[in-house]
């Protein structure tokens, strides 16, 4: 009877601790990182891509490589149904889906902006944990 115990036990541990939802989704939920109100990042470039989480991080991203994504302020994070879903100023898009947009490409591969810089624009600083490839997307919508 007490090995019963716990082994039931140990279960109840085990799913507490496990995911819940999409995309691991749980305590901590993915970081989402948004421009502070009035900054204005220059440039314009077509970004499309999936929206995942990589590193804990709201990216934007194909099978091979990811970018961090710096939204639009008012932009946020939130959890529909157990499935994470980024609300912009142009609509809702759920964590998986295929979207597409005007951007800036602030740093690729090492090159370009300094995270310093990146982090003088950003509600919060960029996360140590998040991609260093660095994207600015507005004007989301369904790829």
């Amino acid at each position: 009877m007490r090995r019963l115990i716990y082994a039931f036990y140990v279960c109840l541990v085990i799913s507490a601790c496990a995911p819940t939802g999409k995309f691991g989704s749980s305590a901590s939920p993915p970081i989402l990182h948004t421009l502070a109100d009035g900054r204005y990042v220059p440039g314009e470039a077509y970004v499309e891509g999936n929206l995942v989480v990589s590193n804990g991080c709201v990216s934007v991203g194909s099978s091979n490589s990811h970018s961090t994504i710096l939204f639009e302020a008012g932009t946020v994070l939130e959890l529909q149904d157990g499935a994470y879903v980024v609300r912009t100023p142009y609509g809702e898009f759920p964590l998986g889906a295929r979207v597409k947009g005007a951007g800036s490409v602030l740093r690729d591969e090492g090159r370009g902006w300094s995270i310093a810089s990146i982090d003088d624009f950003l509600v919060t600083p960029l996360a140590r944990r998040c991609s260093r490839d660095v994207v600015r997307l507005k004007h989301i919508e369904p790829a």
